[in-house]
């Protein structure tokens, strides 16, 4: 498991620095405070291998800005992994890590310096793809980028109740997307997004062409944000694709919860049906409740998705089915896959 350094954990680093980055001076009480003060700034970062109950393995990195560089890029300090748990790939999820991290921040790259010693570094980062300047490799950095669930995800996921203990989908299926996109003032924003592992390349591409021609998305952020509650994540204008969730008003699994429906700008593009009871009543469902002032189609207003503009063209080239387009109900943020693709992964995960 990767995961955050903790104040536990300092010792333990100072003695990888001492046996297996040849740093003598590194006592348990200097590197405490120096990962203390690292704590404090968020330009530094520790990241923890665990295994076993114990710490096998840590990186750490500073995130650097210059006047060349405002974006910043990140340095990797220092890495190692204890002896008997090496050839496991622990070094590389860590690095891996921090590569993630960078994708976060908007680093321009990512770098380590090695020592000629060094050899099995080297060999690792030529493997991840990096390049090397004599004893300097580096990485430029994908503004748009598809990734694994590292464990520290799967954490965020499982505490914040989108990842249920009868979710039906393997953690291993599911990728997370990192993107950039502009809100409706053009300011570019960090963009994250869970999505099932069959839709994340076409999802990647359609944000990536959104983003350059520069169609508005107010919010992109994980549901686990707003502890998996759609009603709260709606109203904020949140759009997200994976959460284990149902169908409003029924008890069949959502695709949502399938990983293969995404939804765009939800408060300016409500879910709309009026329902029959028994009783023979009518109830109408709107949501988010407060999305009723945009039901009125003919309106000009920021973030409406419209038939035939670029945000339905992307998803309908790659086989998505707008919500807008349903005559029994609409559901204006909403492009899932067909179900007759969806329907054959569920039953592979129920049987």
């Amino acid at each position: 498991m990767i995961r955050e350094v903790q104040p536990e954990d300092y010792a333990t680093i100072a003695m990888f620095w001492r046996e297996y980055l040849d740093v003598p001076t590194a006592t348990n009480e200097s590197v405490s405070q120096t990962l203390t003060k690292m704590s404090k700034d968020n330009h530094y970062g520790t990241y923890v291998a665990e295994e076993d109950k114990k710490v096998v393995g840590f990186i750490t990195f500073v995130e650097v800005i210059s006047i060349d560089d405002p974006d910043g890029y990140i340095k990797m300090n220092g890495i190692a992994v204890l002896p008997e748990y090496r050839h496991r790939g622990i070094a590389q999820q860590l690095i891996e890590q921090v590569e993630l991290e960078a994708h976060k921040r908007g680093s321009s790259s990512i770098g380590a310096a090695t020592s000629f010693k060094r050899t099995g570094s080297q060999r690792l980062l030529d493997k991840l793809k990096y390049e090397k300047s004599a004893f300097w490799f580096h990485k430029q950095c994908k503004r748009f980028s598809i990734h694994k669930i590292s464990d520290d995800l799967y954490s965020r996921m499982i505490n914040g109740d989108s990842y249920m203990e009868n979710c039906v989908v393997p953690k291993e299926d599911l990728r997370y997307l990192l993107v950039l996109h502009k809100d409706k003032d053009g300011n570019t924003r960090q963009g994250e997004m869970i999505v099932h592992k069959l839709i994340a390349k076409d999802v990647l591409e359609i944000f990536e062409e959104l983003y350059y021609a520069g169609y508005p998305i107010e919010r992109m952020v994980l549901p686990d944000y707003y502890l998996a509650d759609d009603e709260t994540m709606m109203q904020n204008n949140n759009s997200s694709c994976y959460n284990f969730r149902f169908i409003s008003h029924t008890n069949k699994l959502s695709k949502h919860g399938l990983g293969m429906a995404v939804d765009i700008n939800t408060l300016y593009n409500p879910y709309h049906q009026m329902i029959k009871n028994d009783d023979g009543t009518i109830t109408e469902v709107i949501e988010p409740a407060i999305g009723k002032p945009y039901l009125d189609r003919t309106l000009d207003f920021d973030y409406k998705i419209v038939k035939g503009d670029l945000c339905y063209t992307l998803f309908t080239e790659k086989g998505f089915e707008w919500g807008g387009d349903w005559t029994d109900r609409k559901d204006f943020h909403h492009f899932e896959l067909p179900t007759k693709i969806t329907e054959k992964y569920y039953e592979l995960y129920t049987r």
